[in-house]
């Protein structure tokens, strides 16, 4: 794997959320696995077109002036396929919780 891509991701990331509200999030879980990154693999064809669908949506986002933070926040709330048509910020916590609904 390229470290100077993780370095860089790891750069750009501190960038954006050093400042803001989710400063925290950085330094609990992004920092410390920084050394740790894995490429994994898709595990189907629904998930990778979930993850098309949210690098299209964060395209378009950045195009209309949307600032990094504001289009995670935005990402967090879309409707995606792989999720049953529910929203990341809606299912996560459900997960962590320990179950699931659609």
């Amino acid at each position: 794997m390229d470290r100077r891509l993780v370095r860089r991701l790891i750069t750009t990331l501190w960038l954006n959320l050093a400042d803001g509200p989710h400063r925290f999030a950085y330094e609990r879980w992004i920092a410390p696995g920084g050394a740790e990154v894995q490429w994994a693999p898709i595990p189907d064809r629904m998930v990778l077109g979930s993850i098309n669908d949210l690098i299209f949506a964060a395209k378009y986002g950045l195009v209309n002036g949307k600032s990094p933070a504001d289009l995670s926040g935005w990402l967090a709330e879309t409707p995606i396929s792989v999720l049953g048509m529910n929203s990341p910020d809606r299912v996560f916590p459900k997960i962590a919780g320990g179950g699931v609904e659609g």
